[in-house]
């Protein structure tokens, strides 16, 4: 599975795309396990977590601070950038 994450907003509004990287299928269902209701905040990461098998695409989006509070994001984003 092809992953790639962009990193929008903050207290400046940046737009920060951090790379992407093949990953196992294990890998996103861990990070889906983490999902919970977006944190509010007008100064949080938007971090979009493109997930694409094949044909299929699909896209999870998180709110949270940087770095991330969500332990499986924040692997992610580490494997990601340490691959770009």
């Amino acid at each position: 599975m092809k992953v790639s994450i962009r990193r929008t907003g903050g207290f400046a509004g940046l737009i920060d795309e951090l790379g992407s990287t093949e990953v196992p299928p294990a890998v996103i269902q861990r990070l889906k396990a983490d999902r919970t209701p977006e944190h509010l905040g007008a100064d949080l990461f938007r971090y979009e977590v493109t997930v694409e098998n094949g044909a299929n695409r699909e896209v999870l989006i998180f709110r949270d601070n940087d770095p991330p509070d969500l332990p499986n994001l924040r692997d992610l984003i580490h494997l990601v950038q340490s691959n770009t």
